[in-house]
């Protein structure tokens, strides 16, 4: 992308020898039809957590690394049918007295 892009790869334009070499780019890839949002798709390119000792925290490198993506669900039928787990909160957890 341009300067003005978001999240647009950055080049050192004032390189003498490879002005156009990608010093650092985007993390974030995706894709969503405006037609069709409940199946758009997305990857990261680590992985949904960003602490070092979470078991997501580079689960989509391999993903990404191959330049594929993952489905982003906005379905609730379809987010039920795939969730591998279930969190409850408690009434009033986040209630401050």
């Amino acid at each position: 992308g341009s300067i003005a892009a978001v999240w647009k790869a950055h080049f050192d334009l004032g390189h003498p020898e490879r002005p156009f070499r990608a010093n650092y780019g985007p993390v974030l890839r995706m894709i969503i039809d405006l037609d069709d949002l409940d199946h758009a798709s997305w990857i990261i390119d680590t992985g949904s957590s960003g602490w070092p000792c979470s078991e997501h925290y580079s689960d989509q490198f391999e993903i990404w690394r191959k330049a594929e993506l993952k489905p982003m669900l906005m379905n609730w039928e379809e987010i039920r049918a795939a969730a591998n787990a279930t969190l409850t909160l408690a009434p009033g957890a986040s209630e401050k007295e």
